[in-house]
């Protein structure tokens, strides 16, 4: 006789189910005197395992559904600002500098809004500067009692004033890119 416990795992015929036998021997003076042997149904043990499984897979589609709704939260909640930046930004492109971006609460985006606005701000005033200081020109341009004509190198007529026309005899318009 083994000294040591048996232990065995296999189907029962009888019983039509798996059944894990054991058998403890009974030491006496160091000699095994008998052996007890049991056996237990594993069936409900196996379906405990499959019941565990079970919630395990449920549990780990769980957390990957709140991840999933957490990172659609989260990555809408940074690209919101992005977009509205970017429309921001294409106003700035069609001329309407005198908008504004919202400035979100990132730190990161915050600076870049910031930035932007002032560039939107300091472009306006350039533009409006050179639109008042083209107007003087052309008011200047237009009042002189002396014929005016510049040309551009290609030597094409880009202006005239009406006292330069009135010597060729031709509208100021007519002119232009002769």
């Amino acid at each position: 006789f083994q000294q040591e416990k048996g232990v065995s795992i296999r189907y029962s015929q009888t019983l039509n189910q798996n059944m894990m036998y054991i058998a403890l021997p009974i030491l006496d003076a160091g000699n095994v005197t008998m052996v007890v042997r049991t056996s237990l149904s594993i069936s409900t043990v196996d379906n405990e395992i499959k019941a565990i499984r079970a919630q395990v897979f449920w549990a780990f589609a769980l957390m990957i559904f709140i991840a999933a709704v957490v990172s659609l939260f989260v990555s809408r909640r940074i690209a919101r600002p992005i977009e509205e930046m970017k429309d921001g930004a294409l106003r700035f492109a069609n001329g309407e500098l005198e908008s504004r971006l919202a400035v979100p609460q990132a730190e990161e985006l915050s600076d870049l809004a910031t930035t932007m606005n002032t560039m939107a701000a300091r472009l306006d005033e350039k533009i409006t500067a050179f639109k008042n200081r083209s107007n003087e020109l052309e008011a200047v341009h237009s009042s002189m009692k002396e014929g005016v004509i510049a040309i551009d190198n290609d030597e094409r007529i880009i202006t005239v004033n009406d006292a330069a026309a009135n010597v060729f005899g031709f509208p100021a318009k007519a002119l232009y890119g002769r």
